[in-house]
């Protein structure tokens, strides 16, 4: 067993590294409306935002000072998902009026998941969630569809 530190368990915080923490701050705020929780900075400058979404769903904006060992980081395969409980058609509509880009959906899958995704400033998948009641299928209903 690995030694605990005596800390309260938190769920994971994902860091987004950013070209610039002032302009995806604007767009997290404005687009998507997470909530500012703090910022930090180095030397004067913004380096970090932490936002969060709803309860203990947050993440952290940190600024990309300097390259990587091994070049940049390769943000396509990264998606980070968020519950929605309020009017995931809503939140997509306002979204797009403050310039957010839709990458998939809305979309609506078998098993009850509505989602939307959207491609934050910095290239980074953000999906919204959320639970759907579907019409359960009965032996007649399913061979209607055939």
């Amino acid at each position: 067993m690995v030694g605990r530190t005596g800390c309260s368990v938190l769920p994971p915080l994902p860091a987004l590294m950013v070209s610039s923490v002032e302009f995806s701050l604007d767009w997290y705020l404005r687009v998507v409306r997470f909530q500012l929780f703090s910022k930090g900075y180095d030397e004067g400058e913004l380096t970090s935002a932490h936002l969060k979404w709803a309860g203990y769903s947050s993440l952290l904006l940190v600024a990309q000072r300097k390259p990587l060992p091994g070049g940049s980081i390769n943000r396509f395969g990264l998606r980070i998902s968020f519950w929605v409980e309020s009017d995931l058609y809503a939140l997509g509509t306002r979204a797009v009026e403050q310039g957010g880009k839709i990458a998939l959906g809305p979309v609506t899958h078998p098993w009850g998941i509505r989602e939307v995704t959207f491609r934050d400033p910095d290239g980074y998948l953000l999906t919204f969630c959320q639970r759907v009641s579907l019409p359960k299928l009965t032996v007649r209903s399913w061979e209607a569809l055939s």
